[in-house]
């Protein structure tokens, strides 16, 4: 990906020289409105898999202090903080009717 990237930057740099050597056309810009749409979106697939790739090591201490500040919050009764934690581990509650 970040070969292309580097070749979308070398095409939207040649088109900038034509311009600067007073070559215009139309369709450099249509051309350059393109690429940079292409830029942009490999950017983004850039960040996104680098954020995906840093994974975070899950250690029994760090669950353990996570449900230390839980405790803590809600012996304060600090709900936007309890609600928060809630959201955070739980993705749904599904509640049956119990049969007659």
């Amino acid at each position: 990906m970040g070969v292309k990237l580097k070749e979308i930057q070398n095409q939207i740099t040649n088109i900038v020289k034509a311009i600067e050597n007073g070559f215009f056309q139309e369709s450099f810009k249509t051309r350059m409105t393109e690429l940079e749409e292409e830029k942009q979106l490999l950017g983004i697939s850039i960040q996104q898999l680098s954020i995906r790739d840093t994974a975070v090591e899950v250690t029994e201490e760090n669950l353990r202090n996570m449900f230390k500040m839980f405790k803590q919050f809600v012996t304060e009764k600090n709900i936007p903080e309890c609600k928060k934690f809630i959201q955070s581990y739980v993705e749904k509650v599904v509640v049956y009717k119990d049969p007659p």
